[in-house]
């Protein structure tokens, strides 16, 4: 609605990978595709399809009881004012057409939400042009890359750039991915590392989750937040063990670290900006947990639930900050020539690790170009991982 007071136009269009809608109350529409969750969607579409306060004032704030759900609406609904001086009859008109409005958004939610839930029991579902996605025996979610070449590395102005050179070189180069490949849509959670490794070693968990989170006393759940305290031979070691589990040996399914040209192509998702989503460094926390100023690491900084921001292009969350994750080359100079398929240098000292962590700052390691090193014993509760999975090669 506007200040006019005229009809309610909704444009919907179910998402049947997250169970969203595409929501148009003109002239702001809103794609709820990036909420928390299907549940939440779901919870606040239907607390509005039933309330009926024409004689109130209409705002977000007013009917939905999340924060995120109100911020992602940005639709804006008629003032007081206007209101109070529609006639009883624009009034009664009014209230039916935008009860009945809502009841008929929350049952195409609904449908989205039990599409979504199908589809995802499929182990695989498609989204858009091209957009695959396949969810296996432990719950979970990896989209599939398609090939393509890209210009690694950053411009020589890139505020943040490495100046040192050598393991954080950062010179621009032409690589070219030669296959399809999938990824981890998240890092690898502290649930799904239990399930596999029969042992959680993340930091951030019971009663020590709880002090940090002010819940001193309570039961913290943090399956759902990124494993951490991993060094490089406990993500591989991970990596082996997933691919042993029954279902996924049944499957052909070998999953392995991603090399560090691969992560960043996956996380540029075809931009050349400074990070995924553009320059802008004022929409970073719309997409990244990072650290806005020294002193907050030492203000207990902590890691997050993975998938509570924006995903990037290609459907990846939390590739800018939360924990750093491990790649699997050793860190070494780039080639300043056209490269196919990198792997990075045949040994040396340290591991690559991508993405920057909670603990980083906007300008550094959170970009998408920058490159870190550690030895591949280290582990803190910084670093985490990801797993990618090589696509099935076309028959011929």
């Amino acid at each position: 609605m506007n200040e006019s007071g005229r009809g309610v136009g909704l444009l919907l269009a179910a998402d049947a990978r997250s169970g969203a809608v595409l929501v148009g109350f003109p002239p702001n529409p809103a794609l709820l595709t990036q909420l928390t969750s299907r549940a939440t969607v779901f919870k606040n579409w239907s607390r509005l399809a039933i309330i009926n306060h024409c004689n109130s004032v209409f705002t977000a704030k007013d009917y939905l009881t999340d924060p995120e759900t109100a911020s992602y609406l940005g639709f804006s609904m008629p003032s007081k004012g206007t209101v109070k001086n529609m006639s009883k009859f624009q009034r009664s008109v009014y209230s039916l057409f935008y009860s009945w409005s809502m009841i008929g958004c929350t049952v195409l939610v609904f449908i989205g939400y039990i599409l979504s839930m199908n589809a995802t029991s499929m182990g695989q579902v498609a989204e858009g042009e091209g957009v695959v996605e396949l969810t296996n025996s432990i719950g979970m979610k990896l989209v599939l890359i398609p090939k393509g070449t890209f210009t690694m590395g950053s411009p020589e102005t890139e505020v943040g750039r490495d100046e040192f050179g050598g393991d954080h070189d950062e010179t621009q180069h032409t690589v070219t991915i030669s296959r399809d490949f999938y990824l981890g849509i998240t890092e690898v959670t502290q649930g799904q590392y239990e399930k596999v490794m029969g042992s959680n070693p993340s930091r951030f968990q019971g009663p020590d989750a709880a002090w940090q989170l002010g819940r001193k006393g309570e039961f913290v759940d943090t399956t759902n937040y990124p494993v951490e305290f991993v060094n490089w031979y406990d993500a591989v070691a991970f990596c082996t063990k997933l691919s042993e589990l029954p279902e996924e040996l049944a499957a052909g399914r070998q999953y392995r670290l991603p090399t560090e040209a691969e992560w960043e192509y996956a996380c540029r998702a075809g931009s050349t900006s400074k990070y995924s989503f553009g320059d802008d460094v004022d929409m970073l926390g719309q997409y990244a947990w990072f650290t806005v100023d020294p002193e907050e690491y030492e203000n207990m900084a902590i890691p997050h639930e993975v998938a509570r921001l924006r995903p990037n292009a290609f459907g990846l969350f939390d590739m800018h900050g939360n924990v750093a994750e491990w790649c699997n080359d050793w860190a070494g100079r780039y080639s300043t020539d056209p490269v196919t398929d990198p792997s990075g240098p045949s040994d040396g000292q340290s591991k690559v690790f991508r993405g920057g962590s909670f603990g980083d700052l906007a300008w550094g390691d959170i970009r998408s170009a920058a490159r870190g090193g550690l030895t591949p014993t280290f582990n803190s509760e910084l670093t985490g991982l990801r797993v990618a999975l090589d696509a099935p090669r076309e028959k011929k």
